[in-house]
């Protein structure tokens, strides 16, 4: 089996900015005029301050005066900036963090009708629809009327809920923050639960908006990431699919590829996508342009971050296209000699393609990185057995027959398996996480030694993980760090005992 990283649900943002910058248009209501009207503004202006200052008291005395200018009978001479006014107050309204559970039209300032109660996010909304019917030069400024704090808030609290895994909530939320005005980030949490609930064409829908929405470079993170995500979601669906159907859905995957491939060839999320782009023009049967797309890395793997090329040459490896996915693997081992994911791959590719003899030094480097996983000892008895059916002597087939099973039982009686679940490394941290199971009859504890390695080898920093009573044909977990070591880019450890 192929090893390498695989793409998983994004995670979200935990913080959103509240827009950004627009040319601003003509908008010509009159907030002045009459009286009552200019009053209401005035503590408009009062109450955003306040707010500003976090002085929500203040705030409070604010607004309710300007409410009860705004819905003086007098006001309604000028309508439309009647209208205008009373949605900023209510705007302003909801940016306070202490609103009862039902608010109601005399906690509001209203002078009239005061037990009734107030959906703000729908009045808001209609309010400043009505202005912009009116005046569409008006939408840009009220924009920022439409994005206050609580705009931000609802936006915040969709990604929490939709973290902690309450979907309801996090698509009520979502919603909320649309009905003020359309962000990406509410659409994000929308496909991701669509995601979730394993409603395809809701969550390519929901994605979609998102990377329509994101224009602006502020949007440049989330855009990039949902581009990846549908595009992952598409070549999914297209594997499921047959005919037309496979076809459309591997061309959207690899358009959503293609544009991350395009505008930003050198973020953080485009080895994704150029793994992906190679994925989808194999699933549209484009094997030409599928190998065309991996010339960059063959000619010049350097060129790229090891994790691009590797994830690019599992692509191949899994499309049967061999020749090409050795030469990748052989690429990402000149910049990060010790990775076991491309030693094991590079060895499994010579089998597939005949090269036995070449397996051997990659095997027995992997076990040097990675020695208490039978798979990696298998290899050996693979490599053998190969070279074995090509030997020209009877005396050379035995030896290397001799060979062939003793790392297939040195696999098959090896008393444990340990297996890595994440190998995470940034500037900042890195991180290794697995699992030992143990094999044997009797419980079992383990004392894990793990070296992080540079590109050339040299120990940056050694831990010990211990892994305490493991029952029979049962696994137990480790995950052990390293801190400020930016020069790790791959693991060894000493062979647990076997007796």
């Amino acid at each position: 089996m192929l090893r390498g990283r695989t793409t998983v649900l994004p995670v979200l943002l935990t913080a959103v900015f509240a827009g950004q910058a627009a040319a601003q248009a003509a908008c010509e209501v009159n907030e002045d005029r009459p009286s009552q009207i200019g009053r209401a503004f005035l503590s408009i202006t009062q109450a955003a301050t306040a707010q500003e200052a976090g002085n929500w008291a203040q705030s409070a005395t604010a607004l309710k005066a300007a409410m009860k200018s705004a819905s003086d009978e007098k006001a309604a001479s000028n309508a439309l900036g009647q209208t205008m006014v009373t949605g900023k107050v209510l705007s302003l309204w909801l940016n306070h963090p202490d609103l009862p559970p039902q608010v109601t039209r005399e906690y509001l300032g209203f002078a009239t009708n005061g037990t009734a109660p107030v959906d703000l996010v729908a009045s808001v909304d209609s309010l400043f629809d009505v202005v912009e019917a009116a005046q569409p030069g008006c939408a840009t400024s009220l924009l920022e009327w439409r994005r206050q704090r609580a705009w931000v808030g609802f936006l915040n609290g969709a990604i929490e809920q939709l973290n902690a895994g309450n979907l309801d909530a996090a698509v009520a939320t979502a919603n909320r923050a649309n009905q003020l005005s359309e962000s990406p980030y509410a659409y994000m949490v929308l496909g991701n639960v669509a995601h979730n609930r394993q409603n395809t064409d809701e969550a390519l829908k929901y994605y979609q908006q998102t990377i329509d929405l994101a224009t602006d470079s502020l949007f440049r993170d989330v855009r990039e990431q949902t581009l990846v995500t549908l595009g992952n979601l598409a070549a999914d669906v297209a594997e499921s699919k047959s005919g037309p159907e496979k076809t459309d859905f591997a061309r959207r995957a690899a358009e959503a590829f293609g544009t991350v491939v395009k505008e930003s060839p050198a973020s953080g999320f485009a080895p994704q996508a150029r793994a992906g782009l190679s994925r989808s023009l194999l699933l549209q049967g484009d094997t030409a342009a599928f190998k065309a797309s991996l010339q960059a890395y063959i000619e010049n793997p350097t060129n790229f971050a090891y994790q691009d090329v590797l994830a690019s040459a599992v692509a191949a490896g899994r499309a049967g296209q061999w020749a090409e996915a050795v030469k990748l693997f052989e690429g990402v081992l000149v910049s990060n000699p010790w990775n076991r994911d491309a030693l094991y791959n590079v060895a499994l590719g010579y089998h597939e393609i005949g090269a036995f003899e070449k397996m051997v030094p990659h095997v027995t480097k992997l076990v040097k990185v990675d020695p208490s996983n039978g798979e990696n000892w298998r290899l050996f008895a693979y490599a053998y057995n190969g070279m074995s059916k090509a030997a020209k002597s009877a005396a050379a087939q035995r030896a290397l027959n001799d060979s062939v099973v003793k790392y297939f039982e040195m696999a098959e009686k090896m008393p444990h398996q340990l297996q890595f679940t994440e190998f995470s490394n940034t500037p900042e941290k890195t991180t290794l996480s697995g699992m030992i199971e143990n094999r044997g009859e009797a419980a079992k504890s383990y004392a894990l030694t793990i070296e992080f390695l540079d590109k050339d080898g040299t120990v940056v920093g050694t831990r010990e993980a211990a892994v305490a009573d493991v029952a029979p044909k049962a696994s137990g977990r480790f995950s052990v760090s390293i801190e400020s070591a930016p020069s790790v880019i791959a693991f060894r450890y000493a062979p647990l005992p076997t007796n």
